[in-house]
């Protein structure tokens, strides 16, 4: 059965946890802006605080391992509630936060602030980190600005950005981010050629439109654009990945609807 092991986070509560592909950390991040990250050799933890104008962490991954021999770089992709970048750091045990070059607490800007990358930039069980920031192209801009239609302090799904979820594929190149209101493909799927190495790089070769999407045509008849949608990457070829797509109501309106999304490599 097992060695229970106890481990400390603070009084929030966490309510997302994310294993990095290496097995040697341990991403967690609750519903204020503190977000962590443990060692999972001794459990020592490093704590970064966003600032105040930021909302927790809305989504999270870890870039996949090129391999079962070679971990490869140890990249984790955050994208927070709302504008603005982490910026200090409250560590527990051994660790250390270096900031990205001119970011503080008033920064913005393109990739400055909603959408960054923290990368362990020494092998386990270390907890030093560097916070970079991430463009993806006609994701970035929109998720830092106000929600379409709404005031800056508006709630609800708006708040939340446009990142409705996303997922890399196993070999880390390509990475589908799955989109919704207020950005005009809602329910498409952006694709993005990716590297991780040494920074995270993102280049959009463009969208997939599932059925029930409704961002490039506007027809008065179209389907409803789904209330919530999820990405998950499965390998399965040899030159390439399939995407599958879960929409909950979206379609016909009833149920949860699935679309299968090839993606191949020259």
């Amino acid at each position: 059965y097992g060695t229970r092991t106890l481990v400390g986070a603070g009084l929030a509560a966490i309510t997302m946890l994310r294993w990095s592909p290496c097995g040697a950390y341990l991403f967690g991040a609750g519903v204020g802006p503190r977000f962590h990250v443990w060692d999972t050799q001794h459990w020592q933890r490093a704590s970064w605080d966003a600032p105040s104008a930021s909302g927790p962490v809305a989504q999270a991954a870890w870039a996949p391992a090129p391999s079962t021999t070679s971990p490869g770089p140890r990249v984790l992709l955050l994208s927070f509630a709302r504008s603005g970048a982490p910026t200090s750091s409250s560590a527990a045990g051994a660790s250390a936060l270096i900031g990205p070059a001119g970011a503080g607490s008033g920064s913005s800007g393109a990739g400055g602030g909603h959408l960054v990358a923290l990368h362990l930039v020494q092998d386990p069980p270390s907890l030093i980190a560097q916070l970079m920031p991430v463009l993806l192209q006609d994701v970035t801009t929109r998720v830092e600005g106000a929600p379409a239609g709404g005031s800056s302090g508006s709630s609800g799904a708006g708040s939340l950005g446009v990142i409705g979820d996303w997922a890399w594929d196993p070999r880390g190149e390509r990475l589908a981010v799955a989109l919704r209101a207020p950005h005009p493909a809602a329910g498409c799927v952006a694709l993005y050629a990716t590297s991780v190495d040494p920074v995270v790089h993102a280049r959009l070769l463009g969208y997939a439109r599932p059925p029930w999407a409704t961002g490039a045509s506007g027809a008065s008849d179209a389907p409803a654009a789904p209330q919530s949608v999820a990405v998950a990457a499965h390998g399965a070829f040899e030159r390439g990945s399939l995407f599958t797509v879960r929409a909950l109501g979206g379609g016909a309106g009833t149920g949860d609807v699935l679309y299968n999304l090839p993606a191949y490599y020259r």
